[in-house]
């Protein structure tokens, strides 16, 4: 390692650079026994890791350390400890600078004398963030030049100035200076007039160093994270494709499943029909009633598998195209369809009022389906002699049709529940005729596809009102 020429050449106040702290003890050690050899006591404020390595060095080359200590030319000083003295509200403090480090320089200066001074508490300053304390330091050491006979070595890591944008600042240091030594990194072949200008190189070489290297970890950090997200997609893709094959499974399935049962339940149907005629001879009255008890099972059962299949291929099914559909007569055709099963309850029904002009963008078969459901539902969960109807409004670009009834009610806490697949109101008026559950989660599905909506309001004892919202045509 090239150690440069006797930095007492280069001025009262210089600043030496360093990549590592061996380079830096040496240098240190190399100014601080140029001038014991010439007479000029020596202090030292540094680290106590440093002091250690700098007392090492010189001894290496024949210094009596305690016989120096005892005579009086060398002064060892701990640099934290030594800052700390100085410090006022969070900055150096000129008037206490100059009390304690005037204290340490004046007896050093006498009689001739010049001391030589090492100190690195502008490089601690630096490194606990407060670089403009280091600077209003320097500042400090050169007034205090004018007042006292002393050659003044400071040091500063390069790692200090890893960041571009601290060139402005590394600069303002090296001003400061009498001169600015770069790093081990250079060797001196051009002569010490170039100095200034290789720190300056040096800063900026480093600083380009740092932010490669950081752009390098940035790179690796996106190549890993864009790794992490192809496979992501990759087993959300395989994830997908598994659920559709599963989905179109259970499709397969459930529409074998219903041909399957269909066949024997068509034959049951047949059968309790030709019984019910009497093809088989007189039927008797009770028979009778057993052939309709028959006969109403299986038309139970047959709804039972629609409502699962339809439900399924609402799932399954791409959305249907939405066209113009004359509201009136889509919900004219649903009620028409529901009324013999409200007489046969003495249910008094409020027809739907409606404009016969109105037109919704949706589907009219679906539109048909939701209200049938929702009619069906409101039949049967209304006491004989209850009332149902159905009306419409028009607002803010869109129609809701409400089906209300004066039934039985819902729980606050089922408001949304019901509109679960599979989810069933436990209620005795209606035990014997329940479905699967799946009629309004069908419903809601539909209602959403066209862009709509499927709401409720209920209060138990006095009746629920079902709401759909459609969009008008545009």
């Amino acid at each position: 390692m090239q150690v440069l020429p006797a930095l007492h050449e280069h001025g009262n106040h210089v600043v030496q650079f360093y990549e590592e702290s061996d380079y830096l003890c040496q240098v240190v050690a190399d100014f601080l026994v140029a001038g014991l050899s010439n007479g000029d006591p020596a202090i030292v404020i540094a680290t106590e890791e440093h002091r250690v390595a700098i007392v090492s060095q010189m001894q290496s080359r024949g210094v009596d350390i305690e016989h120096a200590r005892v005579q009086g030319r060398l002064t060892l000083l701990d640099a934290r400890t030594t800052l700390e003295s100085l410090m006022g509200n969070g900055a150096p403090d000129a008037a206490l600078f100059e009390s304690v480090i005037g204290e340490v320089v004046s007896p050093a200066g006498t009689g001739g004398k010049r001391a030589c001074l090492y100190g690195e508490m502008v490089d601690l300053l630096w490194r606990d963030g407060l670089q403009d304390g280091a600077i209003q330091l320097e500042s400090m050491w050169n007034g205090l030049a004018e007042r006292h006979s002393f050659r003044l070595l400071c040091a500063y890591a390069m790692d200090n100035f890893a960041s571009a944008s601290d060139a402005e600042r590394f600069m303002e240091i090296c001003r400061q200076h009498d001169h600015a030594l770069p790093t081990e990194r250079y060797s001196l072949r051009n002569g010490a007039t170039q100095l200034l200008h290789i720190s300056e190189l040096q800063q900026r070489a480093k600083a380009l160093e740092s932010e490669l290297e950081y752009r390098t970890k940035l790179e690796a950090q996106l190549l890993d994270a864009l790794q992490e997200r192809d496979e992501l997609l990759h087993r959300e893709r395989a994830a997908r494709a598994d659920a559709e094959a599963a989905n179109r499974a259970k499709s397969d399935f459930l529409a074998v499943m219903s041909h399957e049962l269909r066949t024997p339940l068509n034959a049951i149907a047949g059968y309790a029909e030709l019984l019910e005629m009497g093809i088989a001879g007189p039927v008797p009255e009770r028979q009778r009633e057993m052939v309709s008890r028959i006969q109403h099972s299986q038309q139970h059962l047959l709804g039972l598998i629609d409502e699962v299949l339809t439900f399924t291929r609402s799932e399954s099914a791409p959305r249907r195209p939405l066209e113009n559909v004359n509201l009136a007569e889509a919900l004219r055709a649903a009620e028409l369809s529901l009324l013999p099963q409200m007489r046969s309850r003495s249910l008094t029904y409020m027809p739907v009022t409606c404009d016969a002009n109105l037109v919704v963008c949706g589907d009219a078969g679906r539109i048909r389906q939701i209200i049938v459901n929702l009619l069906s539902n409101a039949t049967k969960y209304t006491p004989r002699g209850g009332t149902v109807g159905m009306k419409c409004e028009v607002a803010n670009g869109r129609v809701a049709v409400h089906v209300h009834d004066d039934g039985v009610g819902i729980a606050p806490h089922h408001l949304e529940t019901i509109f679960e697949q599979f989810f069933q109101v436990d209620t005795r008026l209606t035990r014997t005729d329940e479905g699967l559950g799946l009629g309004l989660a069908i419903a809601r599905r539909f209602a959403r596809a066209m862009n709509g909506d499927l709401l409720v309001t209920s209060t138990i004892g006095e009746g629920s009102t079902f709401t759909l919202l459609l969009p008008l045509a545009g």
